[in-house]
Protein backbone atom coordinates (compact mmCIF):
# COMPACT_ATOMS: atom_id res chain seq x y z
CA UNK A 1 0.00 0.00 0.00
CA UNK A 2 2.80 2.40 0.81
CA UNK A 3 4.48 1.93 -2.59
CA UNK A 4 1.16 2.45 -4.39
CA UNK A 5 0.50 5.70 -2.55
CA UNK A 6 4.06 6.88 -3.23
CA UNK A 7 3.55 6.07 -6.90
CA UNK A 8 0.35 8.08 -6.87
CA UNK A 9 2.06 11.10 -5.29
CA UNK A 10 5.13 11.01 -7.53
CA UNK A 11 3.17 10.11 -10.64
CA UNK A 12 5.37 7.25 -11.81
CA UNK A 13 7.66 4.52 -10.54
CA UNK A 14 11.28 5.37 -9.86
CA UNK A 15 14.00 3.12 -11.26
CA UNK A 16 17.70 2.44 -10.92
CA UNK A 17 20.06 2.73 -13.86
CA UNK A 18 22.93 0.35 -14.61
CA UNK A 19 25.85 1.30 -16.85
CA UNK A 20 28.55 -1.08 -18.12
CA UNK A 21 31.22 0.94 -19.89
CA UNK A 22 33.47 -1.48 -21.75
CA UNK A 23 36.39 -1.11 -24.07
CA UNK A 24 34.34 -2.00 -27.14
CA UNK A 25 30.69 -1.65 -26.15
CA UNK A 26 28.54 0.19 -23.64
CA UNK A 27 25.39 -1.24 -22.05
CA UNK A 28 22.80 0.84 -20.19
CA UNK A 29 19.59 -0.44 -18.65
CA UNK A 30 17.10 -0.62 -15.84
CA UNK A 31 16.14 -3.77 -13.91
CA UNK A 32 13.65 -6.02 -15.67
CA UNK A 33 14.27 -4.59 -19.14
CA UNK A 34 16.82 -5.58 -21.81
CA UNK A 35 19.86 -3.27 -21.80
CA UNK A 36 20.50 -0.84 -24.62
CA UNK A 37 23.88 -1.23 -26.31
CA UNK A 38 26.20 0.86 -28.43
CA UNK A 39 29.82 0.75 -29.49
CA UNK A 40 32.06 2.62 -27.04
CA UNK A 41 33.53 5.65 -28.81
CA UNK A 42 37.21 6.40 -28.22
CA UNK A 43 36.77 10.17 -27.77
CA UNK A 44 35.64 11.34 -24.32
CA UNK A 45 32.98 13.77 -25.63
CA UNK A 46 31.48 11.10 -27.88
CA UNK A 47 31.48 8.56 -25.03
CA UNK A 48 29.69 11.01 -22.74
CA UNK A 49 27.13 11.78 -25.45
CA UNK A 50 26.52 8.04 -25.98
CA UNK A 51 26.01 7.53 -22.22
CA UNK A 52 23.53 10.40 -22.04
CA UNK A 53 21.55 9.19 -25.04
CA UNK A 54 21.39 5.57 -23.84
CA UNK A 55 20.51 6.66 -20.29
CA UNK A 56 17.66 8.89 -21.43
CA UNK A 57 16.32 6.14 -23.67
CA UNK A 58 16.51 3.50 -20.91
CA UNK A 59 14.83 5.73 -18.32
CA UNK A 60 11.95 6.65 -20.67
CA UNK A 61 11.30 9.82 -18.66
CA UNK A 62 11.11 7.96 -15.34
CA UNK A 63 12.84 9.44 -12.28
CA UNK A 64 16.10 7.70 -11.40
CA UNK A 65 16.74 6.58 -7.81
CA UNK A 66 20.38 5.63 -8.33
CA UNK A 67 23.07 4.74 -10.82
CA UNK A 68 25.52 1.83 -10.74
CA UNK A 69 28.53 1.96 -13.02
CA UNK A 70 30.93 -0.83 -14.00
CA UNK A 71 34.13 0.21 -15.72
CA UNK A 72 36.66 -2.50 -16.37
CA UNK A 73 40.35 -1.98 -16.79
CA UNK A 74 43.48 -3.99 -17.46
CA UNK A 75 43.42 -7.28 -15.53
CA UNK A 76 46.51 -8.50 -13.69
CA UNK A 77 45.78 -12.22 -13.29
CA UNK A 78 48.84 -12.79 -11.14
CA UNK A 79 47.80 -10.16 -8.59
CA UNK A 80 44.07 -10.73 -9.13
CA UNK A 81 43.41 -7.03 -9.63
CA UNK A 82 41.69 -4.77 -12.13
CA UNK A 83 43.23 -1.32 -12.48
Amino acid sequence: HQRASLKWVVGMARVGLGIDLGGTKTLVGVPGEPPLTALTPLAFDESLQTLLELSRAALKGRPCDGIGVAIGGPIDHRRRTVS
